[in-house]
């Protein structure tokens, strides 16, 4: 049994409920966290690339049917109008922005039912530049498309 704000769920309820697919996916999130670690400990950058989890199946520009992860990279130019177009294009229900400022590494994950947001401080160590202690919070931050820390919700 599950207990959110003395509600009783069975474990039926919560892995039909719409906090077991956002659970799900901010795990999906978390991982690919760690695999843009690995690619900046590799390349000492990372790219800025948004990935979507569609809500439906999709058409792709060949025709193909699409119902997993997409992935597009993010211009530097238009950032917020190219991921609201990403957004409505994928039918997204879950959005995670990855980016790398000046000193940080910057994940930014939302749903309609909430954020997570990781910043993993670049560090210098020496001669050479390391990843700090990841700080993240829940809530707080966020792109804002999909999940709003105003309002609690898009």
């Amino acid at each position: 049994m599950l207990s959110s704000m003395g509600v009783q769920t069975t474990g039926r309820e919560y892995s039909t409920s719409e906090r077991f697919i956002h659970d799900d996916l901010l795990r999906q999130a978390g991982e690919l966290i760690e695999t843009m670690k690995g690619l900046w400990q590799k390349d000492k950058s990372v790219e800025s690339f948004a990935f979507s989890w569609p809500a439906t199946k999709l058409r792709a520009d060949d025709g193909a049917v699409v119902e997993d992860l997409v992935m597009m990279r993010v211009p530097e130019e238009g950032e917020a109008a190219a991921l609201r177009a990403f957004v409505q294009r994928t039918r997204a229900y879950g959005l995670l922005l990855i980016r790398q400022e000046e000193k940080t590494l910057i994940g930014l994950f939302e749903t309609h039912r909430g954020a997570r947001a990781w910043r993993i401080p670049l560090e210098r160590r020496g001669d050479r530049w390391g990843l700090g202690k990841p700080v993240v919070v829940d809530d707080r931050e966020s792109v804002g498309i999909l999940w709003s820390p105003r309002k609690g919700t898009s």
